[in-house]
C-alpha cells in the first residue's frame, strides 16, 4: 500500500524500511535489541510480581489489623497474636 500512496515522505519512509529489512547486519542488530529488550521485560516482570506479592502481604496484614482494632485489641495482643514485633511497623 505504501507505494500506491500519493505522499513522497511515506514512500521513502517505506523505501528506507525495505533497504533496513534487506541488510544482514541491521537483520542482526534488530535481534540484539529485540532479545535485549525482552530479557528486560522479564526481569521486570518477575520484579514487579514480587513487588506485587510483598503489596498484597502487606495490604492483608493491615486489613487484619485494622479489623482486630475494630474489636478493641490492643497494638501489643495483634502484635503478640501475629507473632510480629510491634517495633517494625
Amino acid at each position: 500500500m505504501a507505494d500506491r500512496t500519493k505522499s513522497s515522505r511515506i514512500r521513502l519512509i517505506h523505501n528506507r524500511v525495505k533497504k533496513i529489512r534487506k541488510s544482514e547486519k541491521m537483520g542482526v542488530k534488530y535481534m540484539q535489541f529485540w532479545e535485549e529488550k525482552a530479557y528486560a521485560r522479564d526481569e521486570g516482570h518477575a520484579a514487579g510480581m514480587e513487588e506485587g506479592i510483598i503489596k498484597g502481604e502487606n495490604k492483608k496484614l493491615i486489613q487484619i489489623v485494622c479489623r482486630m482494632l475494630r474489636k478493641n485489641n490492643t497494638p501489643e495482643e495483634i502484635a503478640t497474636d501475629l507473632e510480629e514485633n510491634i517495633d517494625i511497623y
